[in-house]
């Protein structure tokens, strides 16, 4: 039987410190953001998922196509769903990934994601204003911010 992952929070933390590069439309390279050892991640051609070269990933079970739930798979999902605008989750059972009603991805070893909009930032929001309306909002946080700090 399959190793689970059962530190699904930490792993996928982990992920976002590794550096991603597009090499092909299913293939992608991953540094290690600990050891700057170089991974190469394949994207699965029948469903969700990916193949790692890692050494977790080296050892995949054929009856699940040799797909890994490791951080460097985890990485390039990051990586394409930010490309879309997307931010990520993961979770250990699916019980939990079905409660965010969001977009699921099972990557395999007992990792799912789910997928939703990226927050636009407060500078990007104030960006969109009139010049009026950024004005007062930034005139108002101000204020409120004075008055937290006791200025």
């Amino acid at each position: 039987m399959a190793k689970t992952i059962v530190n699904t929070k930490e792993i996928h933390l982990k992920g976002k410190t590794h550096k991603v590069e597009k090499i092909s439309p299913v293939v992608y390279k991953v540094i290690s953001g600990s050891s700057g050892s170089t991974y190469w991640v394949r994207l699965s051609d029948v469903d969700d998922g990916a193949i790692c070269s890692c050494p977790w990933g080296k050892y995949r079970p054929r009856a699940q196509q040799f797909k890994s739930g490791c951080s460097h798979s985890q990485a390039v999902y990051q990586f394409i769903l930010a490309e879309q605008g997307r931010t990520t989750s993961a979770w250990g059972d699916k019980e939990s990934a079905r409660r965010q009603h969001r977009p699921i991805v099972d990557l395999s070893d007992g990792v799912l994601l789910t997928t939703r909009k990226a927050r636009e930032s407060a500078e990007r929001v104030v960006e969109r204003m009139s010049p009026e309306t950024a004005e007062r909002v930034v005139e108002r946080y101000s204020s409120l911010l004075g008055a937290e700090e006791g200025i």
